[in-house]
């Protein structure tokens, strides 16, 4: 048996073996709960989370946030990104660190997944999402892959295909403050659905039970 992040890597491997089980990533919402903070940043946040070598996603759009930073102030905070110089752009650079991941990105007040879509985009498995979903984050994603799953458009974040899409869905975001924690909600319940330990962890371990 294969297990496979999605249907996309599914359909790949399908040709090597046709016993496939999608195991998508999933978070363990009990550390989460654990480790969330409910008291945001005093300025409005966008958070990215990250290695480097996927930071080129997040260039692509840097010039779409300065767009919006210029009529509407806020942060940019990445965590992992490695050395990144950015004008015009009041940001961040945080390091990685299991301990204090969550506390980190549950300070923001939206989490980003900007993306190019290319076959290696779409067998991507949405897991920045999911943390940020975890957190009670509404998010922003360009329509690629399994974000198109994760995220369900104007309920718990937006799908921003072109420019104008991230600037004016950034814009409402930040201009309304009260539709946060509303977007918020509807998105960790999705992730508790989808995309939890809890949901999963039984339909795991039966599934190699069934191989022996």
């Amino acid at each position: 048996m294969i297990c496979a992040g999605n249907k996309n890597i599914k359909n790949y491997v399908n040709k090597f073996n046709d016993n496939v089980f999608i195991l998508p990533s999933i978070i363990d919402l009990n550390k989460y709960d654990r480790n969330i903070l409910f008291n945001k940043n005093k300025d409005f946040t966008v958070v990215w989370i990250g290695s480097p070598s996927t930071s080129i996603y997040l260039k692509q759009i840097i010039p779409y946030l300065k767009t919006v930073y210029k009529y509407n102030k806020f942060k940019l905070r990445l965590i992992g990104s490695s050395k990144i110089i950015i004008e015009d752009l009041d940001y961040e650079i945080l390091d990685w660190n299991e301990k204090d991941e969550i506390k980190k990105i549950s300070e923001c007040h939206v989490g980003i997944m900007p993306l190019i879509d290319t076959p290696w985009s779409r067998g991507k498995c949405g897991f920045k999402l999911i943390q940020y979903m975890g957190c009670s984050l509404p998010v922003l994603a360009s329509p690629v892959g399994i974000n198109n799953f994760l995220v369900k458009h104007g309920e718990n974040g937006f799908l921003c295909q072109s420019k104008q899409d991230w600037i004016t869905n950034l814009t409402l975001l930040i201009q309304n403050p009260n539709i946060l924690i509303p977007m918020g909600i509807k998105a960790k319940k999705r992730v508790k659905k989808h995309f939890s330990l809890e949901n999963w962890e039984e339909i795991y371990i039966q599934q190699i039970k069934n191989l022996i």
